[in-house]
């Protein structure tokens, strides 16, 4: 098997994963804010922060968002929050109960299931984990996403 490309940042993430470790580039990104160089058009991730989650979960750009990521063969939906700690941070109209309702209803119409983690330092792991696992097994194996 050959070597895992260099990790493409999106150049608009403010506060990106990978810092300063090697085999990174910042690039702009069609859609998501990881994937690898040469894949762009194949493998997406999505990173939410908590606040962001919220804050973008009704909005008509995040379901175009997820309608982009749906038509990539492999694509995943990084939300840093537990589920169980997974509450607003500040005044909003959307309960806790509409929030998950609206991502699993994204999941079952695009076919991205978010992964909630419990921070930043678990959301860099897994899409490592996530791209290492998609250029293994998707890319040089036989498997499918």
């Amino acid at each position: 098997m050959s070597r895992l490309p260099p990790v493409l940042i999106d150049d608009r993430e403010k506060l990106p994963y990978f810092i300063g470790k090697r085999g990174t580039i910042e690039k702009r990104l069609k859609t998501g804010d990881y994937s690898l160089l040469g894949y762009e058009d194949f493998v997406t991730i999505e990173r939410k922060s908590l606040p962001d989650a919220y804050g973008s979960v009704t909005k008509k750009r995040f379901r175009e968002e997820m309608e982009r990521l749906s038509r990539f063969r492999c694509a995943a939906l990084i939300i840093e929050a537990n589920l169980d700690e997974f509450e607003p941070t500040s005044y909003t109209k959307i309960t806790k109960a509409m929030a998950i309702g609206l991502f699993v209803n994204f999941w079952a119409v695009y076919g991205i299931a978010p992964t909630f983690v419990p921070n930043r330092t678990y959301g860099e792991r897994m899409a490592e984990r996530y791209l290492i696992a998609v250029w293994k097994h998707v890319i040089n194996g036989s498997r499918t996403c």
